[in-house]
């Protein structure tokens, strides 16, 4: 992957664990190629905040993976927000 080509950009605002199965996930993220129309819709705690977001698109760890996204950055946001930034790219 390391000579492949970036194919779209997912920018996600949160992460925590899933409440079913408790798997690592990442939310409220947006994709710029809509590929997180089809992530994951279930329970996750937010692990900054503790709060439970309920029916709320989420993206495990193996999802990532498997759909070759590559974290290439995480900053502070708004009010000390933590913005996650991802490359999805291609084995061209």
């Amino acid at each position: 992957m390391a000579s492949g080509k970036v194919t779209a950009i997912m920018l996600c605002e949160s992460h925590g664990q899933n409440l079913t199965n408790s798997k690592f996930v990442f939310g409220k993220c947006q994709t710029s190629d809509n590929s997180s129309d089809a992530f994951t819709v279930g329970n996750w705690v937010d692990a900054r905040y503790g709060y439970t977001n309920n029916n709320d698109k989420q993206v495990s760890l193996e999802e990532i993976v498997n759909q070759n996204w590559l974290l290439v950055s995480s900053s502070e946001g708004f009010n000390s927000q933590k913005l996650y930034f991802f490359y999805k790219v291609s084995s061209d």
